[in-house]
């Protein structure tokens, strides 16, 4: 479909200059980019609009670089695409980042159109899921398109078919597995497939479910496709039938984090501790995916708390902090809420404030814990209906998870099934009856939970 070279710029936008200037002024880069920057995507990063772009392991976000595609003819260039342009998040710039940019299907490319009227001064949307995330105008281009052109004619030739992706801005969104991304250049557009979504991830993931079926308590697993559940029978049934329950085995105990992140101690004006503030909780506390939390009468700050949960998978017994992740079975998504007008100073643990009933949710799976490449590289974010209230990530935890289940082993023995909450980082917003809260932490899942005010 397309028989030519792909030949993509970077450093184009004036904006994304700007934002980067005092980093490439240090070193290894020293000065900002006088010539063109460009490199190559080969025939395999191709892929028509429509088409389904597998996350490569152990990635699991990509970048979204809406950009425009000239493209030469016989003719000329008269054909444009628009293109999305995708690489893996990095942080250098220093030579071109192959393996983050030039991976399969990394060039999605729309449908040619006829050069349009007033093409440089073109707007380029970005939509995700259908929302609007990302606008830019061509006119930031540092170096407009035909002066791109002539500056690259000066030391290669484009031939027939050859494309020319002219740049991508800074600040690009990113999107995730299951995300359906649509691009649109004044008036045409480059999209996805609408069944499959642009971006998938691995299949080998396994999450385990608890649910309720045929009066009993049992586990199960999302099966490919993630809209059913295979029981332990091997009989399957609709995911949107199923009543889940919070994923935790009966007689398991539950450990959490007090200020465990620093960001989030300095946000409420404690000091970070220097050992692990852990406190119990009891199962009255949990509800499961799409569950109700209440409000209590006369509550006005009560927050949702996003926290990734380490269950253990064999007995731990004064284990070492090299091999303790070897007894984490597994990972899931807790959003703790507290209610503040309950805190009193230093009296803690508070139950009323945190061990009531419903103010756990959990869930909705339980990831295996192979299939997550590092638990202190993970990003957190929590949502109150539309609004993001916390966005942070595991590696800003005071003490890690490995750390935690060697301090705990060290005063008690613990067994398959028990689970640590691991702590919050900053980001306090209160709730309202009515609310949608979605606590999201990457490779583990999106946790949903509704809250109603207690009558």
């Amino acid at each position: 479909m397309f028989p030519g070279t792909a030949y993509c710029t970077a450093f184009n936008d004036a904006e994304q200059l700007a934002e980067l200037d005092s980093i490439l002024r240090s070193a290894p880069y020293d000065a900002p980019p006088v010539a063109p920057v460009l490199y190559i995507k080969g025939g395999h990063c191709l892929v028509p609009s429509g088409s389904v772009v597998a996350i490569p392991e152990p990635y699991w976000r990509l970048s979204i670089g809406a950009s425009v595609a000239v493209q030469r003819t016989v003719t000329g260039f008269d054909t444009v695409r628009p293109a999305i342009d995708l690489s893996i998040p990095h942080e250098s710039f220093f030579r071109p980042a192959i393996g983050e940019m030039a991976r399969d299907g990394f060039l999605v490319l729309g449908d040619a159109q006829p050069w349009p009227d007033n093409f440089d001064s073109a707007e380029i949307v970005t939509e995700i899921q259908r929302t609007i995330v990302h606008r830019w105008s061509l006119t930031q281009l540092v170096r407009p398109v035909i002066a791109l052109l002539a500056d690259i004619s000066d030391f290669m030739s484009l031939l027939p078919g050859d494309l020319l992706v002219i740049g991508t801005p800074g600040n690009a969104p990113l999107a995730r597995h299951g995300d359906h991304v649509r691009v649109t250049v004044t008036g045409f557009t480059c999209e996805p497939d609408h069944g499959g979504g642009v971006f998938r991830k691995r299949a080998r993931a396994m999450k385990h479910l608890r649910l309720v079926h045929d009066g009993r308590d049992q586990w199960g697993s999302l099966v490919a496709g993630g809209d059913r559940i295979r029981l332990s029978s091997g009989a399957e049934l609709p995911l949107h039938d199923a009543i889940l329950l919070p994923p935790i085995t009966p007689g398991a105990r539950i450990f959490a984090l007090g200020l465990n992140y620093a960001d989030h101690s300095a946000e409420l004006g404690f000091k970070a501790p220097d050992k692990p503030l852990i406190f119990s909780k009891g199962v009255n506390s949990l509800v499961a995916h799409h569950g109700v939390s209440y409000r209590p009468r006369g509550v006005t700050q009560m927050h949702p708390e996003c926290e990734l949960v380490a269950i253990i998978g064999q007995t731990a017994r004064k284990v070492s902090e090299a091999g303790a992740l070897n007894h984490v079975g597994g990972y899931t998504v807790a959003c703790d809420y507290a209610i503040r007008e309950y805190l009193e100073n230093y009296y803690r643990p508070n139950l009323r404030v945190k061990n009531r009933d419903s103010l756990t949710p959990i869930g909705p799976w339980v990831i295996d814990a192979s299939d997550v490449v590092d638990p202190q590289s993970l990003e957190m974010t929590t949502m109150i209906g539309d609004r993001t209230v916390q966005s942070g990530t595991t590696r800003d935890m005071i003490f890690s998870v490995a750390y935690l289940v060697t301090y705990l082993s060290n005063m008690t023995t613990l067994e398959p099934g028990d689970m640590i909450l691991t702590g919050t980082p900053h980001g306090v917003a209160f709730v309202e009856g009515g609310d949608e809260v979605i606590c999201e932490i990457e490779q583990i899942g999106r946790l949903i939970n509704h809250v109603e005010q207690c009558p």
